[in-house]
């Protein structure tokens, strides 16, 4: 064998690429099972995890029921008070309004009488 006597020794022959070939695929397919399971362990725990915690959510619907009724409790009287807020409110809006008119009714009556005063005093000069 002619071909074999010109090969150098530090070039691997073809069965030692083979095995390093073979070994190398067989370390990734552990690994990737190693990862797959480690993905399947993860999901599992996550999984129980959710269960777990719904289960306790669940377990505890009367008192979660008593703080709702609360809550809708305070609501309801919040309600009530701003409604009585808006109707105070308006009132005070209408009785705003109707002192503005009234002082401007004051201040046009006393300039009118500012007038006469002075209309009674330019009189009283001549």
């Amino acid at each position: 064998m002619p071909y074999s006597n010109c090969m150098n020794k530090s070039t691997p022959s073809a069965v030692t690429i083979k095995k390093l070939i073979s070994k190398t695929a067989r370390v990734s397919t552990f690994k990737t099972r190693e990862i797959n399971m480690l993905i399947k362990k993860a999901t599992v725990l996550c999984l129980s995890l959710v269960t777990t915690l719904a289960m306790t959510g669940c377990a505890n619907t009367d008192a979660l029921e008593q703080n709702i009724t609360t809550l809708t409790n305070k609501v309801d009287s919040l309600a009530t008070e701003v409604s009585a807020l808006k109707a105070q409110q308006e009132s005070d809006s209408a009785l705003i309004s109707e002192a503005k008119a009234a002082s401007e009714q004051a201040a046009m009556d006393a300039q009118s009488a500012n007038e006469r005063l002075d209309n009674m005093v330019k009189s009283y000069k001549k």
